[in-house]
């Protein structure tokens, strides 16, 4: 089905999407700061939340489905109640954009990546700030909190990746290969391999431990702007300044397929915990859902 919401500027855009654990329910933000909760199934709008003045980068739904996290260019991280809409707390620290956040498993533990080149830990019941991790020479565009919550992966414009103790917030490695920044990255659920998206177009697969490159998938012809990984690590879904999203066998390393139907690029893809589905949030103002098995495109979801 195809949702028609408010009557918004073109220039309101989905930039960020993301999955509920039981694939029930989509978050996007917006250009011009609102979220928006949707029913993956019916594309139907379940509701509005507005609290920012300025477009929301980044949203990421905890893994209890009790609580989104969103970041924006006014600096702030916002936490709310996904049920009720109301917003629980705004954490201030960043000194730019917030660019990234995600949510620890256990739901207690929020990080961030900013363009102030940082990457903060906040406790997410309280809202302080329990930690600044500083090592990245240029803007931090991707986070990533692995399952187990020990370890926090992140991708920068400084064209490194770099693995984090959690815990201590000390720097464990850092990733060299890409010779481009990278806008994002993502971590397998049994916590063994990151994925890396580029603006070298090439999207890059690594062992967590050693920090060993396992693959590199090329095909985009524009940078990449999101990567996710399914939960047996056998698939990789990204998205592109390309207008496309391609699937890829990571051990085979090959292309699966590509869906085309955006009109424009593709800001944020997220692939749901059973991997039958994407998400996928564009340019053209426009959520997309598809069906892995099919590479079929699902529906159309507009209304931002």
């Amino acid at each position: 089905g195809t949702l028609t919401g408010h009557d918004r500027p073109i220039y309101d855009k989905p930039i960020s999407v993301s999955i509920s654990n039981d694939a029930k329910t989509i978050v996007s933000g917006s250009y011009l700061g609102t979220i928006k909760v949707w029913n993956l199934e019916t594309g139907t709008e379940i509701g509005t939340f507005t609290g920012h003045d300025t477009p929301i980068i980044t949203v990421s739904i905890s893994n209890d489905e009790k609580t989104i996290v969103s970041g924006s260019s006014d600096n702030t991280i916002k936490v709310w109640n996904l049920e009720t809409g109301t917003e629980i707390g705004t954490l201030t620290g960043h000194y730019n954009y917030v660019y990234s956040v995600n949510i620890s498993n256990d739901s207690q533990t929020i990080v961030s990546g900013s363009r102030d080149n940082t990457i903060k830990v906040w406790n997410l019941e309280t809202g302080t700030e329990v930690g600044t991790l500083t090592g990245h020479d240029n803007y931090v565009y991707s986070i990533n909190i692995s399952n187990d919550s020990k370890t926090i992966v992140s991708g920068s414009r400084d064209n490194t990746v770099k693995v984090w103790d959690m815990k201590t917030g000390t720097e464990i490695q850092t990733i060299r290969g890409h010779n481009s920044p990278i806008i994002s990255v993502s971590i397998s659920d049994d916590s063994k391999i990151i994925v890396s998206g580029s603006a070298d177009n090439t999207i890059k697969a690594w062992d967590l431990e050693t920090g060993e490159l396992i693959s590199t998938l090329t095909g985009h012809d524009s940078p990449v702007m999101s990567v996710s990984i399914s939960n047996d690590s056998k698939t990789i879904v990204s998205g592109s300044v390309d207008n496309t999203i391609k699937v890829w066998n990571l051990e085979a390393e090959e292309l699966i397929c590509t869906l085309r139907g955006h009109d424009s690029r593709v800001n944020s893809v997220s692939i749901s915990n059973d991997g039958k589905t994407i998400v996928s949030g564009s340019d053209d103002d426009t959520i997309k859902v598809w069906n892995i098995d099919f590479d079929t495109e699902i529906q159309t979801i507009r209304g931002h």
